[in-house]
């Protein structure tokens, strides 16, 4: 695959996991969690998480499955492209998104939800950086070798954090968000009919509505848009691996550096595009939580899901190249205390100023990863 075929199988990619992820799978999602009467908070944290997050998590897999046919030095760098995924994803949506979500409609922000998911997110982070640390070998490569004990914790915390919610509620009361559900039906509904009416990519469309059915909320259907929905981003997700080590390859940059920054903005663009959305019809403060909410699901689920299921099929630990990683994980914990620190001092109140200077630095992050000025950077 040259690198002009690499580049247009990544952008075609990234434009069918936009159309399936927004037009089809959280709408099968959202009516799942309707007919499972689930309140708002988890279905936000368990069923919309797997929506917004379904490309990360299979990024994440098929880069660390297709590392276990490789050298062991190979191996390292190919699984660091998933991690890196996690890891820049995670900083697109604390920065770009929630940056994004209160420049488009100043929010008021519901104080205890952040703080909660602000907490939760932390520890996950902290978590990462302990289990990626490793040693240096003779190339001055370090490597992080995870465990299945390791990726075990990653999952059982995400667990604690679902199961916290309803007591978290109980002991800080707040507004229930049952009408999150209603408005990511609206802004699903708005996606599928502003593309109908894009005509340049009308053929591509059509052959996807050829393979989903209309969804109604009482029919069977549902489940098979959802599986279709599956395996769909599982194909797309496993192309974006090969595109991505393709592109490393021919540029001589690292997989973990395509991980953190093109694949973890092409993946998490949809999310930007509902959240600007949703921010336009007056919920900036929803934007904003799920956008905290779901890199907690990247970084339990999408780093542990595939770290503990490689681990225990190749009954080794996963090796991973974290040269580049350990700087942007630094990173992605320094961006969460200056995010949770401007909101405590604006008194949870966020406009166009904070949300500007949270895509700059994001901006000024993305150049620092490529001209290798992030701390512990190869």
């Amino acid at each position: 695959m040259g690198l002009v075929v690499a580049v247009a199988v990544l952008l075609l990619c990234f434009y069918l996991l936009a159309r399936i992820c927004d037009d089809y799978f959280v709408a099968s999602l959202e009516i799942i969690a309707e007919r499972w009467r689930m309140p708002s908070d988890i279905a936000g944290a368990t069923l919309m998480a797997v929506g917004s997050s379904a490309p990360e998590l299979f990024v994440s897999l098929f880069a660390v499955i297709k590392a276990l046919a490789r050298s062991p030095e190979e191996a390292a760098r190919v699984a660091s492209m998933g991690a890196g995924t996690i890891v820049g994803s995670a900083l697109f949506n604390l920065l770009v998104i929630t940056g994004a979500s209160v420049y488009v409609r100043p929010a008021r922000l519901t104080w205890q939800p952040i703080v909660r998911d602000l907490l939760f997110y932390g520890v996950s982070i902290a978590f990462v950086l302990w289990v990626m640390a490793g040693g240096v070998r003779e190339d001055g490569v370090v490597v992080g070798a995870i465990t299945s004990g390791e990726a075990l914790l990653l999952l059982a915390f995400y667990v604690v954090y679902v199961a916290s919610l309803r007591y978290v509620r109980r002991w800080f009361p707040y507004a229930d968000g049952a009408v999150e559900l209603e408005v990511v039906a609206e802004v699903s509904a708005e996606l599928r009919e502003e593309h109908e009416e894009a005509g340049w990519m009308q053929p591509i469309d059509r052959g996807l509505g050829l393979l989903f059915p209309d969804m109604e909320a009482d029919s069977p259907a549902v489940w098979r848009a959802f599986i279709t929905a599956v395996v769909l981003i599982a194909v797309l997700s496993y192309a974006l691996v090969e595109a991505g080590i393709h592109i490393a390859h021919a540029l001589g940059w690292s997989p973990a550096l395509i991980g953190l920054t093109v694949l973890a903005a092409g993946t998490s663009v949809p999310d930007l595009v509902s959240s600007v959305l949703v921010a336009r019809r007056g919920k900036s403060d929803m934007a904003v939580t799920n956008a905290i909410g779901s890199n907690i699901f990247d970084i339990g689920v999408g780093l542990g899901l595939p770290w503990l299921l490689v681990t225990w099929w190749a009954g080794v630990p996963v090796q991973v190249d974290t040269t580049d990683l350990m700087g942007s994980a630094v990173v992605l914990f320094g961006s969460l205390l200056l995010v949770a620190a401007i909101m405590a001092g604006a008194r949870w109140r966020l406009g166009r100023g904070a949300g500007a200077v949270l895509v700059a630095l994001y901006v000024a992050y993305v150049a620092g990863a490529y001209l290798g000025w992030l701390p512990g950077a190869g």
